[in-house]
């Protein structure tokens, strides 16, 4: 199954300003494959094409987290990025 984790920043800068998209329900996660090998993330974290796209477009219409998805900040979301 292909899917992405999306992140979302108006400014790169300041952590706290950091969103991931989805859900972070620990209790229900699955394997992704990195280059640098296999992590655990929670499954409400992976979303398909359509979704990720959805983003990107509302991130660019709202500069921005697109405010009609759910977006996650705090201090989880810092530990999810994996770039």
């Amino acid at each position: 199954m292909t899917g992405f984790i999306v992140h979302c920043t108006a400014n790169f800068q300041d952590e706290s300003e950091w969103r991931v998209l989805g859900l972070v329900d620990m209790k229900d996660q699955t394997e992704i494959r990195l280059p640098s090998g296999p992590a655990h993330v929670p499954s409400g974290l992976v979303v398909d094409l359509e979704t990720a796209g959805r983003a990107l477009l509302g991130f660019f219409h709202h500069r921005g987290p697109d405010p009609e998805l759910t977006w996650k900040s705090g201090e989880d979301v810092l530990d999810l990025r994996f770039g």
